[in-house]
C-alpha cells in the first residue's frame, strides 16, 4: 500500500515537472512572437512654442540615418497635429516654420544635407524657425523639440544719404546663402542685397532676415545711385551677425529716425544697435589707406601700369571633333572670346567654372593650386580685361549667370561684390565703372581666367 502510494505520488510529480517546463517553452514563444518592427507612436511637444507668435504652417520631416526623407507633413495649425508613428530605426525629426511664406526655396530633392536658398537677394521678410531631435525608435516614444531662430533681424535706418539719390541698397555680408533642412548653415560667406526706401528723409528697409555665416567682422555697404552716377559706401562692425538675434544699424544726418520696434522681443536675445554718423562711412575702395605700389591707385586713370600677365605660356588643347566658339560652355569651361590662328587653330580665353569669396591673400594661393581638367596656371583678369568684360556684360550678367547655371558653373555677381584683376592689385564690378585698388582685409569675389591655344586633330 504504501510503494502503491509512494509510486502515485512519483508520476504526479513528474507530471508537475513537464507542465511546467512546458510553460518555460511557451513564454519564449511568446516574446519572440510579439517582437515587431513598428511602426511606433512619436508623441511630440514642441517645449518653447509660446515664445514664437506665429509658427503655423509648420513643416515636419523625418530622415533616416542616410539624410534621405522617410516622411513629410504640413500642419496648418495646431489642431490639425498629425499622429506621428514611424518604422523602428534612428531618425532625426525637423520641425520647420517659415516655408510657406515664399521667401524661401525648398531643394530639388528632398534630402538632410541639402540646403533651402532664399528667393532673391539672400534675405527674407519671413523669419525662419528650425527645432530638430534625433528619435531612436524602438517602441513608442515622447520628443521634446526645443524651437529657435535661424536667422538674424535687421532693422536699416539711412539718414544722411545726398539728396539727389534716387535709389538705395544695402548690403550686407558674409552671410549664408543657404541652410539644410536640418539647421547647417551653408557658410559660403555671400552677400545680401537689400534694396531700401525712402520715408521722410531716411532711407529704411526691415525688419529683414538673413542667416548668419562664419566672420570676424560684418560689413555694410550701400550703393547710392543719382540721375548720373553710383557711389558705394562702407561701414565695418567688429563681430559677425548671430542667429536668433536683432540688429539696428543706423546712419545719422538730415532725416527723421523713427526706431520702431520692441528691443525685447519673445524668442530673441537682446538687440544691437549701432548708431555713426552718415560722414564716417567710406568710399568703397578707400578702407586701406598704406601706400600703394605702382598702379595701384585706387582711381580708373591709374591703372594703365597693368600686370601683363596676357604674356603667359598658352597650353596646347588637342580636340577630337570641334574648336571652341565664343561665349559658349566648352567641357567645364566657359569660353568668353576665341581669336582664329588658322582653319584649324585657335586661341581661346576660358573662365573658371568656379568663383570663390576670399581675401586677396587667400585668393592668391587658390589660383596659385588650381586645376581643371589637367590645366593649370590659371590668373585673374588683366585691367583691360576686366573693362572689356565688364562692358560686354553690363546689361546682360544675369542672363549669362543664368545660362552658366544651367550648365552646372558658378554664377557671377551683378551687386553683391567686386571682382579681383591686375594680378590681384585691382578690383572691378558689375555695379559701376570703376577699377579700385584691393584692400587686404575685404572678402572679393575671385573669377580666374586661362588662355589656351586648341588644334583640331587632323
Amino acid at each position: 500500500m504504501e510503494l502503491r502510494y509512494q509510486t502515485q505520488s512519483f508520476f504526479v510529480m513528474l507530471a508537475c515537472l513537464f507542465f511546467l517546463a512546458g510553460c518555460g517553452s511557451y513564454q519564449v514563444e511568446e516574446s519572440e512572437e510579439t517582437e515587431t518592427s513598428g511602426p511606433y507612436g512619436v508623441d511630440v511637444t514642441l517645449s518653447n512654442a509660446q515664445l514664437f507668435t506665429s509658427l503655423y504652417p509648420l513643416h515636419l520631416y523625418f530622415f533616416d540615418s542616410q539624410g534621405a526623407v522617410s516622411w513629410e507633413e504640413e500642419v496648418l495649425s495646431q489642431p490639425e497635429w498629425p499622429a506621428l508613428s514611424m518604422p523602428k530605426g534612428e531618425y532625426v525629426f525637423s520641425v520647420i516654420s517659415g516655408l510657406s511664406s515664399g521667401d524661401y526655396l525648398p531643394p530639388m530633392a528632398l534630402n538632410s544635407k541639402q540646403f533651402l536658398a532664399f528667393s532673391e537677394g539672400n534675405y527674407a521678410k519671413t523669419p525662419l524657425v528650425i527645432g530638430k531631435n534625433v528619435v531612436k525608435l524602438q517602441n513608442d516614444v515622447k520628443v521634446s523639440v526645443s524651437l529657435s531662430y535661424a536667422v538674424a533681424a535687421l532693422y536699416l535706418f539711412f539718414g544722411g544719404v545726398p539728396d539727389e539719390a534716387i535709389s538705395v541698397e544695402a548690403r550686407i555680408s558674409p552671410v549664408s546663402s543657404g541652410i539644410s533642412l536640418e539647421g547647417a548653415l551653408s557658410n559660403d560667406g555671400q552677400f545680401a542685397s537689400i534694396p531700401c526706401e525712402k520715408v521722410k528723409g531716411v532711407w529704411k528697409a526691415g525688419p529683414i532676415y538673413v542667416l548668419p555665416s562664419e566672420g570676424l567682422q560684418t560689413h555694410l555697404s550701400l550703393n547710392i545711385q543719382t540721375a548720373s552716377e553710383e557711389t558705394v559706401y562702407g561701414y565695418f562692425f567688429n563681430y559677425p551677425l548671430e542667429a536668433g538675434r536683432p540688429y539696428r544699424f543706423i546712419s545719422t544726418g538730415d532725416g527723421e529716425i523713427s526706431l520702431e520696434g520692441n528691443t525685447q522681443i519673445a524668442g530673441w536675445t537682446p538687440e544691437v544697435s549701432e548708431e555713426f554718423p552718415f560722414e564716417n562711412m567710406t568710399e568703397e575702395g578707400e578702407w586701406e589707406e598704406p601706400d600703394a605700389p605702382d598702379g595701384g591707385e585706387g582711381t580708373e586713370g591709374n591703372e594703365d601700369e597693368d600686370d601683363g600677365q596676357d604674356t603667359e605660356e598658352d597650353t596646347d588643347v588637342i580636340v577630337s571633333e570641334v574648336l571652341p566658339e565664343s561665349e559658349t560652355v566648352w567641357g567645364p569651361f566657359f569660353v568668353w572670346k576665341v581669336e582664329s590662328l588658322s582653319t584649324n587653330e585657335v586661341l581661346a580665353t576660358l573662365v573658371s567654372p568656379r568663383q570663390w569669396l576670399l581675401k586677396k591673400a587667400e585668393a592668391i594661393s587658390v589660383s596659385e593650386a588650381y586645376e581643371e581638367d589637367g590645366i593649370s596656371g590659371w590668373r585673374t583678369f588683366t585691367t583691360e580685361e576686366a573693362k572689356e568684360f565688364r562692358d560686354q556684360y553690363d546689361d546682360t550678367i544675369v542672363e549669362l549667370s543664368d545660362m552658366l547655371a544651367e550648365n552646372g558653373l558658378d554664377r557671377f555677381n551683378k551687386y553683391d561684390c567686386r571682382y579681383l584683376c591686375n594680378d590681384f592689385n585691382s578690383t572691378f564690378c558689375f555695379y559701376n565703372t570703376q577699377i579700385v585698388k584691393s584692400g587686404e582685409t575685404v572678402d572679393y569675389a575671385l573669377r580666374l581666367v586661362k588662355k589656351v591655344r586648341v588644334e583640331k586633330a587632323k
